[in-house]
């Protein structure tokens, strides 16, 4: 247990430092704002419902690898899912993201890295998560190469 908890503890430690060195440039740099950007702009449309503009921020050989493991290849199946997800599984559920961060790979390719909420309607409780994304340049515009989904486990009492 205790290399288990060592190794977690190193996780949450280097994701703290790459958090709060991005955190502190509040806007980010010139080369993180189109992506935060797009970013933002998912969340809005996934919280609307709208599985094909949710779907057009993914790259044509796109990947999304959702919570349970499922996996979507292309934009067919990632709208197929998203379709599912916002109008059966979810409807009306909002989603939130913090800012994340980015970190630049090359010049046409970056990781954006984030905590999400997803909030239902009605006032259930909410889902904690983490999103990890792939993005690449395609003219001119960040899109998601491949995109991961946790979601923590809810807290329990003690």
């Amino acid at each position: 247990a205790n290399v288990a908890q060592h190794k977690f503890q190193a996780s949450a430690d280097c994701y703290v430092r790459t958090v709060a060195a991005s955190v502190s440039r509040k806007d980010g740099t010139e080369e993180e704002r189109p992506i935060i950007k797009e970013t933002e702009a998912f969340a809005q449309v996934w919280s609307q419902g709208d599985a094909k503009a949710a779907a057009s921020f993914y790259a044509r050989d796109g990947i999304r690898v959702g919570a349970s493991g499922d996996v979507q290849c292309g934009l067919a199946e990632i709208e197929a899912q998203y379709d599912n997800l916002l109008q059966h599984s979810m409807p009306g559920a909002e989603l939130k993201q913090d800012r994340g961060s980015v970190r630049k790979l090359t010049p046409e390719s970056a990781v954006w890295q984030g905590r999400i909420e997803i909030i239902p309607p009605g006032g259930d409780s909410a889902l904690m998560g983490h999103v990890v994304q792939v993005m690449k340049k395609v003219k001119g515009r960040w899109l998601i190469l491949e995109a991961h989904l946790g979601i923590f486990p809810p807290a329990t009492a003690r």
